[in-house]
């Protein structure tokens, strides 16, 4: 992981951000994708897996005093790094059984270690942000999705569509799961309001919504117009492709044709 090194970082000559989702919506994506699509578990298996998963996952796994690898923040014990964060303990508020007792201050203090933290529910609200922000252009928020409900991942696995029961969706709304992730669920309504308050008071509504909509009107044509020539890392029907043109796995296909579309679109 980066993050340790993180901690060392100018915050004069660069920039971290990092994107948050619904606590439980990232639990139920991540099970369905780990889980299912990759290990073929029972899709009932998730009552199960959020009973046993670990609290406030988002708020651990943004912290730069922490490691970063995701066998860590998902396992139930910790006891692999156990030895790590037995000397942050007294410190930073960890409690080995039920997570942390996040408080306001806590969570203001990592959105102050970050230049900018957006939402998945709200990705191109806050990509528009980031541009108006750091004044960047347009051609850098272009993207092809790589991962869709019924297509594949980089190892050809089945994207599988969550579907969660009515008994898994009334444990999501119990108060047992409610409170496992409540210190994400108010981390993840700061990060709600920062965005509100930076579109309402920093850069201005009318403005705001101007450059959103040439955003999603851009967007729109430049996947219209590289989709075709986007070689993902598998193909329809599930087969590996050995040459693709994405930067790494799956992440930035097409990105030869998305900024020949910008370049023309800016002659």
């Amino acid at each position: 992981s980066l993050i340790p090194d993180l901690r060392k970082r100018s915050k004069s000559n660069t920039l971290l951000w990092t994107f948050l989702r619904d606590p439980t919506s990232r639990f139920i994506s991540h099970f369905y994708h780990t889980k299912v699509s990759k290990k073929g578990y029972n899709e009932h298996r998730i009552v199960k897996a959020a009973k046993e998963a670990r609290g406030d996952f988002m708020y651990d796994y943004t912290q730069l005093f922490l490691p970063t690898d995701m066998q860590f923040f998902e396992s139930r014990s910790r006891r692999k790094s156990r030895k790590y964060v037995d000397e942050q303990d007294t410190v930073h508020g960890w409690d080995a059984v039920h997570g942390w007792s996040v408080t306001n201050s806590m969570i203001q203090n990592v959105l102050d270690q970050y230049d900018f933290i957006g939402l998945v529910e709200r990705f191109h609200e806050s990509l528009v942000v980031m541009k108006i922000l750091w004044n960047l252009n347009y051609g850098d928020l272009l993207y092809m999705s790589a991962k869709e409900s019924g297509g594949y991942d980089y190892l050809c696995n089945k994207i599988i569509k969550s579907n969660v029961s009515e008994r898994g969706q009334l444990f999501f709304e119990s108060k047992q799961w409610k409170s496992k992730v409540k210190g994400d669920e108010m981390f993840y309504a700061a990060v709600n309001r920062t965005l509100d308050l930076t579109i309402d008071q920093v850069i201005g509504k009318e403005v705001f919504d101007k450059e959103l909509f040439a955003y999603n009107s851009l967007l729109q044509r430049a996947q219209d117009r590289c989709m075709p020539s986007t070689i993902f890392p598998c193909d329809k029907y599930g087969q590996k492709i050995d040459k693709t043109n994405c930067y790494n796995r799956d992440e930035g296909c097409g990105y030869e044709c998305l900024d020949d579309f910008y370049a023309r679109e800016n002659l």
